[in-house]
């Protein structure tokens, strides 16, 4: 009974209810009960964006290999399904001989009982939503906060000073190009620690902003081009498309963490945590252009345009400019 009401909460994202609910006994991926609610809560601010419940569904844990084969495979636990954000959150649940709750962890192998919920999961790219443990969050943790620890503080500090408040442009701009070398210098083994995992995460959407603005002025110059087209001949749109891909091709490789999710136009909410947002009209270019280009982009298909390897040059030529980078600080 006391699961079906913790269930319940989940679908509700009600953390309020889940916290009288859950009991501080429980082993919540290692970590204490009140930092697991804190990034359960922040998933479900996430959700609530689009969504108002979550739908509930069995299954079990069916991962294949590695040292959790022996430990978690064929535990049972529900899927909490957003449905309009297309997410999702897979949790095993264990419980005590008793009933009592022994264990809540998210699973990343998880698969849910009913073969058609997962189709409709595969066929429209439902992803899910992980929630992770940072190792200096862990309850037994007693070592060092890894690599740069100081320095990510640091650097973090300067900007949850904007708790509450929206980001302004110079601020970010400034704050992106100090912190740069930092950036650049942290690896994924980095980010197992919280300090350095939210200043990375952090660096890297601001990072897409300042690239935005970048762009901002040739979108500009492409949105002009456009107005002087005569739309009713699909040819002309279609020149127009196709010189103006590679510039698409940037843009949707900086837009995918700014704009994804939001109201275009306006404020987007960048880090729930701390309530912390940005403003998109100073590259309001880029949204207008990348709304135009793919209202458009059908028309390539109708003309049989191939874009060949384009985007594939453009992702190299943005990581070579990392690698590059990379190498001049180490030298």
């Amino acid at each position: 009974m006391m699961n079906q009401d913790i269930i319940e909460a989940f679908c509700r994202m009600d953390i309020d209810a889940l916290q009288n609910l859950l009991d501080e006994k429980t082993d919540y991926q290692e970590t204490t009960k009140s930092i697991f609610l804190k990034k359960l809560w922040i998933k479900f601010e996430e959700f609530k964006q689009r969504d108002t419940k979550l739908h509930n569904y069995e299954g079990s844990c069916k991962v294949k290999n590695g040292p959790c084969v022996a430990v978690n495979f064929g535990k049972k636990g529900h899927v909490f399904i957003a449905e309009n954000s297309r997410l999702y959150l897979p949790f095993i649940f264990v419980n005590n001989p008793d009933g009592s709750l022994k264990s809540l962890f998210y699973c990343d192998n998880f698969m849910v009982n009913d073969s058609e919920i997962e189709k409709i999961l595969d066929k429209y790219g439902f992803k899910a939503k992980s929630l992770s443990i940072h190792t200096d969050e862990k309850r037994n943790f007693t070592g060092v906060n890894g690599r740069f620890y100081k320095e990510c503080s640091s650097a973090n500090v300067e900007w949850i000073r904007y708790r509450g408040k929206t980001f302004s442009k110079n601020f970010i701009t400034r704050w992106v190009d100090k912190h740069a070398v930092l950036f650049l210098n942290l690896n994924v083994f980095d980010t197992n620690y919280r300090a350095q995992d939210l200043f990375y995460t952090m660096y890297h959407r601001l990072d897409e902003y300042c690239q935005l603005l970048f762009y901002d002025v040739e979108a500009k110059k492409a949105l002009k081009e456009f107005k002087k087209l005569y739309l009713p001949n699909e040819r002309v749109i279609v020149e127009w498309l196709t010189s103006n891909y590679e510039l698409m091709c940037y843009i949707w490789n900086y837009e995918t963490n700014i704009l994804k999710d939001a109201d275009l136009f306006g404020l987007k909410k960048i880090n729930i945590e701390f309530n912390i947002s940005i403003d998109t009209k100073p590259f309001k270019n880029c949204i207008e252009f990348a709304q135009t280009y793919e209202q458009y982009s059908h028309l390539k298909e109708k003309y049989n345009i191939d874009d060949g390897d384009t985007f594939a040059e453009v992702l190299g030529e943005v990581l070579d400019r990392k690698h590059k980078l990379i190498a001049q600080i180490n030298n």
